[in-house]
């Protein structure tokens, strides 16, 4: 199986980073509500999904804006790699931090990601873009 998938993964990963560069163009207006991904020129970066933060705000939650892509039909999934030491398997294992984990708390408060699949077409990811832009431009003037 894998091996004829390997024939098609220069593809795939050609239109991950293009969905990447296109949610990046046009989501960047809205910096001040979100933080987008960024990679170094020198790293070829093709997202499983696309993380997205929330910048905390008065106006709207990353809960909100979750709630309405789901209801537009847009999937979502939280950020993993939020801060472990809140996750239930924790009581199990022996650990020490040295601080208050206030970036991994953040990203687990304020973080989701969209999946990134290569069957996103052009159409698809216009819908992604401005179903977001929907949302923010209720915040902006």
């Amino acid at each position: 199986f894998g091996i004829h998938q390997i024939k098609k993964l220069e593809c795939f990963i050609k239109i991950k980073i293009q969905n990447s560069n296109y949610w990046n163009k046009r989501l960047e207006p809205f910096t001040n509500f979100l933080i987008l991904p960024k990679s170094k020129k020198r790293h070829r970066v093709s997202h499983l999904f696309y993380p997205i933060t929330v910048v905390e705000n008065n106006l709207f939650t990353k809960k909100e804006l979750v709630a309405y892509l789901e209801k537009k039909h847009i999937e979502t999934r939280p950020i993993m790699s939020g801060n472990f030491v809140k996750q239930p398997v924790i009581k199990h294992l022996h650990y020490k931090t040295n601080n208050k984990l206030e970036n991994a708390n953040y990203i687990m408060k304020n973080s989701f990601g969209i999946g990134n699949h290569q069957g996103i077409d052009k159409i698809k990811r216009k819908y992604v873009a401005d179903t977001i832009i929907e949302f923010l431009k209720k915040y902006t003037k």
